[in-house]
C-alpha cells in the first residue's frame, strides 16, 4: 500500500486530486490510502508527531497558513525519503522550489492523463527501492522493499514484493 497525503487549501481540489488518484490507483491495481491536510501546518504536524508516515505527497504552493515551499522544507528538515509533487497554477515559483527537491510538478488544474503519468513515476520510484540483505556467507542474498515511511522508524523488513507499474 502506498501511503499519499494530498496538501491544498482548496477543498474541491483536493477532492477531486484524491477521487482521480484512487481512479487511477484502480486502474493499475495498487493499493493506496490517501489522507487529506488543509494546510501545511496541520501535514508537518501529523508527520513530525510521528502519527502518520507517508511516501508521496501532493503539496500546493499557495496556502493560507504556511506555503507549500516552507512546509516541504519542514519536511526535508525531518530527513523523510518522501517524494513531493507540487500542484498549483503558480508556475513562478519553479526555481524557488527546487531548493526542496520535489519528484514532479503538477499544473492545475490537473488533467487526469498527467496525474496518471507523475503517479507512475512516483511508484517507479518507490518500487526500486529494494535492498539486499545477507545473512551469512553461505546464503543467498535476499531482497526486501523498504517502503520510505519505514526508514525513520525502527526497522521493519517486507518480504520481497514485485509490482507491475505501467
Amino acid at each position: 500500500m502506498i501511503n499519499i497525503a494530498i496538501c491544498d487549501d482548496d477543498r474541491m481540489a483536493t477532492e477531486s486530486l484524491e477521487k482521480m488518484l484512487y481512479e487511477i490507483a484502480a486502474e493499475s491495481n495498487i493499493t493506496i490510502r490517501c489522507e487529506s491536510f488543509y494546510g501545511g501546518t496541520a501535514l508537518t504536524g501529523v508527520i513530525s508527531e510521528q502519527r502518520s508516515y507517508f511516501e508521496l505527497i501532493y503539496l500546493d504552493i499557495e496556502m493560507d497558513d504556511m506555503s507549500g515551499i516552507h512546509t516541504a522544507l519542514q519536511l526535508r528538515d525531518l530527513a523523510l525519503p518522501v517524494l513531493i509533487v507540487y500542484v498549483s497554477a503558480h508556475e513562478e515559483y519553479l526555481k524557488e522550489l527546487f531548493r526542496t527537491e520535489p519528484f514532479r510538478f503538477l499544473s492545475k488544474p490537473v488533467k487526469k492523463t498527467e496525474l496518471r503519468e507523475v503517479f507512475h513515476a512516483a511508484c517507479r520510484r518507490m518500487f526500486s527501492r529494494i535492498l539486499t540483505l545477507f545473512h551469512t556467507p553461505q546464503t543467498a542474498p535476499h531482497r526486501y522493499i523498504l517502503p520510505p515511511s519505514f526508514y525513520p522508524s525502527p526497522v521493519r523488513v517486507l518480504p520481497y514484493m514485485a509490482a507491475q507499474v505501467p
